[in-house]
């Protein structure tokens, strides 16, 4: 009786740890988008909005997001964290502060520059095709 209860109990946690396991590795990071990166855009997002940012990516799928934005003139600076991870080839993005989920078709232009274009934002947009690049910073 006691080997067919532990028989039973070692089954139940090898399941438990193999979900655990697969689940894990559903939300994949691309080791490609580590480390830092800076990027730019204007009028792209919002009219007369300009913006630029370092980010960077962790390898524990958090990241921190430092933004300058001049929007009408007002010179504006914040941090963003959250995580990040790749799921079905599609890029996602959660900022912590909004609780909100950014996703993104990416594509590589080179090993140092990727294209971002919204799938779906955690803000209404003035700009419904919205899209960045971002390239690598040489971190040596």
């Amino acid at each position: 009786m006691k080997r067919i209860l532990a028989s039973s109990l070692l089954a139940v946690l090898f399941c438990f740890s193999f979900t655990k396991c697969t689940l894990i590795q559903k939300n994949k990071l691309d080791t490609r988008l580590l480390g830092s990166w800076h990027g730019s855009e204007k009028d792209n997002q919002k009219k007369n909005l300009t913006k630029y940012w370092i980010q960077h990516r962790f390898d524990d799928g958090t990241f921190i997001l430092l933004f300058t934005t001049i929007d009408n003139g007002e010179v504006d600076s914040f941090v963003e964290k959250g995580k990040w991870w790749v799921e079905n080839g599609v890029f996602h993005e959660l900022h912590f502060i909004s609780g909100k989920t950014d996703t993104y078709s990416y594509q590589y232009e080179d090993k140092n520059s990727v294209k971002f274009k919204a799938k779906s934002m955690g803000v209404a947009l003035e700009n419904d095709q919205y899209e960045f690049n971002e390239t690598k910073i040489d971190e040596n």
